[in-house]
């Protein structure tokens, strides 16, 4: 709330599965009554970015009314920049842009001199114990002592999603992926299945 307060533009960052979306939506709806918030979920090209920004300043200049602009950037998208770009020195108009950290990257050094708030969305321990105090609560997490068991046991640091599935299944998703891979190779190996090329 105190970047958006501050910026014209502000970016929340993360890995998938930390909740970017749902922070954006639940800040939109806390803050910003329905009429006065836009979901800006695809753009296509930054051509169509100006268009959406024409057509975003106009309606913030006929109503003077402060605006939010949600961005949920679409995975491998940088389009969304020209869209920050055109709407920066807008006063009435708020972009809230909710980006994984890899587009984030691919896409930091186009943002040059735009001035914009920067949220870097990670999982501290203090909220990891609240999600496991959480769980626990409602049923056993199976084969973990406590919650510094549990912590320790997913490396301490990682993605929301990604610490929700280890307590539910105790296992991690990098670990599982891994072992379907490993899986599919052994198959190979074996000659159970065949690689097949694609055209």
């Amino acid at each position: 709330h105190e970047s958006v307060s501050k910026h014209s533009i502000t970016v929340v960052r993360g890995a998938s599965g930390q909740g970017k979306s749902t922070l954006g939506y639940r800040y939109a709806h806390d803050f910003f009554p329905q009429e006065w918030r836009f979901l800006v979920d695809l753009i296509e090209s930054p051509s169509h970015a100006r268009d959406i920004a024409l057509a975003l300043a106009g309606h913030a200049s006929a109503t003077a009314a402060r605006t939010l602009v949600l961005v949920d950037v679409m995975p491998g998208s940088t389009s969304w920049i020209e869209l920050a770009r055109s709407l920066a020195q807008n006063r009435t108009l708020k972009l809230l842009v909710m980006v994984r950290e890899e587009d984030w990257r691919r896409g930091f050094a186009q943002m040059g001199d735009i001035s914009y708030g920067n949220i870097e969305l990670t999982l501290q321990e203090e909220e990891a114990k609240a999600i496991y105090d959480g769980m626990s609560a409602l049923h056993d997490i199976p084969d973990l002592l406590d919650f510094q068991d549990a912590w320790g046991a997913f490396g301490a640091r990682g993605a929301l999603l990604e610490f929700v599935y280890f307590l539910h299944h105790n296992d991690t998703l990098g670990a599982r992926l891994k072992s379907q891979v490993s899986q599919l190779e052994d198959a190979v190996r074996g000659g159970a299945c065949q690689p097949q090329e694609i055209d």
